[in-house]
């Protein structure tokens, strides 16, 4: 639903997938930096996604309260 919220999912996904295969490798340090990027990207991810829920609920509460004062004019 919420672009960039799914652009920093993907990013998450595939840091992560670039993770185990430095990890495989035995480059434990950049696989451990690429964890951290797919865990900001993650985290991103979920506060954009309840952003867009979170404006939509003020925009729904406002057309509501817009309504209200219609109906009761």
């Amino acid at each position: 639903k919420v672009p960039q919220a799914s652009l920093h999912l993907q990013l998450a996904k595939e840091e992560l997938e670039t993770a185990k295969g430095l990890a495989a490798k035995g480059e434990k340090e950049q696989a451990v930096s690429m964890l951290s990027r797919a865990e900001a990207d993650s985290e991103l991810a979920v506060v954009l996604s309840h952003e867009d829920s979170e404006k939509s609920e003020a925009m729904a509460a406002m057309e509501r309260v817009r309504q209200l004062r219609k109906d009761n004019q």
